[in-house]
């Protein structure tokens, strides 16, 4: 934590967060969720991408589900253009749970759009999962 390797450290939040959620550890989860997106905002926004999946995740476990049908999409388009054509397999995890509780709730064809609203950049898709932003 005070070693200075800021890129490190938000890798090693991403990675508890995620794991706390697959865990069912949803309140610790979202205090974690908070501390990586603090620290990313401080430091680096651009590392953020590696939270979506869980972020999406997130609001799926609360039950906000158009919330997570705008993340997932910000997750996609996210991943896209960082040039990640895979996902790690806890994130993919987490990726294949969304989508298939959205196709559930919202069907496929609203699963993509999450109520047609405007894009989400990654910081806002965080704060919009962690309940930051409405």
């Amino acid at each position: 934590q005070h070693m200075g390797r800021r890129e490190t450290r938000i890798e090693l939040l991403v990675m508890t967060f995620s794991a706390l959620l697959l865990a069912g550890e949803i309140d610790e989860a979202r205090a974690t969720g908070a501390e990586l997106y603090d620290l990313a905002l401080r430091f680096d926004t651009g590392k953020l991408y590696m939270a979506l999946d869980a972020m999406a995740y997130l609001a799926c476990e609360e039950r906000r589900y158009e919330v997570a049908a705008r993340i997932a999409g910000c997750a996609d388009a996210a991943h896209q253009a960082h040039g990640q054509a895979h996902r790690r397999p806890a994130e993919e995890r987490m990726r294949a749970s969304v989508v298939k509780v959205l196709d559930e709730r919202l069907g496929s064809a609203l699963r993509g759009t999450g109520g047609a609203r405007e894009p989400l950049d990654e910081a806002e898709a965080c704060a919009l999962a962690l309940g930051l932003r409405a």
